[in-house]
């Protein structure tokens, strides 16, 4: 039963630190010449809808994380 517990703990201090797979930091530069190469790319703000709102990048989209693994195919799949 400990065992279980301290696994349980983990998953969850994991999950908190690397909320999900893929995902990459990338800084304003790259973005920036990525966004030159292809315009059909689409910028993703994970944060709470209320951050978003004051204060965001125009012509991004706002899926919040928790919601990204129902959401996802709707909004992003090519």
């Amino acid at each position: 039963m400990f065992a279980l517990v301290v696994l349980v703990l983990a998953s969850w201090g994991l999950r908190r630190i690397w909320p999900a797979k893929g995902l990459n930091w990338v800084d304003s530069q790259s973005w920036k010449e990525a966004i030159d190469r292809n315009s059909e790319m689409k910028l993703l703000d994970v944060r709470d809808a209320m951050d978003y709102e004051a204060c965001h990048v125009n012509g991004s989209i706002n899926i919040s994380l928790g919601r990204l693994p129902v959401l996802w195919k709707k909004e992003l799949s090519p």
